[in-house]
């Protein structure tokens, strides 16, 4: 027979646990928020706040479900991320390439995620970036990138691809030389990208090869 006093004393201990867990990280970000003044004027004062601004939100969305309403909620959820999300801090650095160096003396970026675009649209979310390099000519609009993805040229630094934008690429895929990712489209995991794909499509494979087109 089931011990319903045994439920209710592990139920009651994880939501203990849960708020001393939650008590801590609030503590932390307060903590972090100090050294992270620097950061704080650069996201309020930067021209290019309105594209950080659109990065961010997808954070929330996908974190918290909804996107920060007003500018205090914004910026508790910038110092959250800046904090406890190392992702984030790499984005939030390729927006700011001539202050990056500085500013990661305070708060030190994820080391195996590498973001080098010459143009990059907003709305970059990337999600466990540990081994993802990402070298590309351009980056569309609210693109989604998971880990150990390799997106860059093959046997030179020229040819690099372009991907579109509301682009999702899955973990372990690889998207190499000159080749054009099209909008809507859908990079299945561990598959090898190496010709063009057309907007809306799914690919999978190695090579990779369509098997889903909304076209």
């Amino acid at each position: 027979m089931m011990n319903f006093g045994i439920i209710a004393t592990e139920m009651t201990r994880n939501r203990l646990s849960n708020r001393i867990s939650g008590s801590i990280r609030l503590a932390l970000a307060i903590l972090s928020a100090v050294r992270l003044l620097p950061h704080i004027a650069v996201f309020v004062l930067s021209p290019k706040r309105e594209l950080q601004w659109k990065d961010l939100d997808r954070y929330g969305e996908f974190y918290d479900k909804r996107k920060p309403q007003n500018m205090p909620e914004r910026l508790i959820l910038f110092v959250r991320m800046m904090t406890f999300f190392c992702e984030y801090r790499n984005v939030f650095y390729h927006r700011h390439r001539s202050l990056r160096h500085f500013l990661a003396l305070l708060c030190r970026p994820m080391r195996s995620l590498s973001i080098n675009t010459n143009t990059c649209g907003p709305g970059l979310f990337i999600r466990h970036g540990f081994g993802t390099l990402l070298s590309a000519d351009e980056i569309g609009a609210n693109c989604s990138v998971s880990q150990l993805v390799t997106v860059g040229y093959v046997n030179n630094s020229v040819d690099r691809p372009r991907i579109g934008n509301n682009v999702t690429i899955a973990a372990g895929a690889r998207v190499l030389g000159a080749v054009t990712i099209g909008d809507n489209a859908f990079v299945s995991a561990n598959s090898l990208v190496i010709s063009d794909v057309p907007p809306g499509a799914t690919v999978i494979g190695v090579p990779a090869r369509i098997v889903n087109s909304n076209k």
